[in-house]
């Protein structure tokens, strides 16, 4: 188990980032948040965000990740999970290389 000095000198060097943070508010600062104030993490149905997410959009995304998906060596499709994992890495990537 990794001790609170080796997480924080991990999260600060920028491994993992996409993982460790939400918002740029480091993990435990996330916790202090939700464990005092219990609406922190309620979404509003009429959040903007919603307006946003149309039919056709989330339409358009299931489809760029039907596309994006790989097969493995037994003609297996990539789990849900798998596929996102390997997107995050990515992006993981493209943010270390300051994209």
């Amino acid at each position: 188990m990794m001790m609170n000095d080796e997480i924080n000198a991990k999260y600060e060097s920028g491994l993992n980032r996409l993982i460790q943070e939400l918002d740029r508010i480091k993990l435990p600062r996330l916790v202090e948040n939700i464990k005092s104030n219990p609406k922190y993490m309620v979404i509003h149905s009429d959040n903007q965000s919603d307006r946003n997410w149309d039919d056709v959009k989330k339409s358009q995304l299931l489809e760029w990740l039907e596309e994006e998906r790989t097969v493995n060596d037994n003609a297996e499709p990539e789990t849900d999970a798998s596929l996102l994992n390997r997107k995050l890495e990515k992006l993981r990537q493209l943010e270390q290389k300051g994209f």
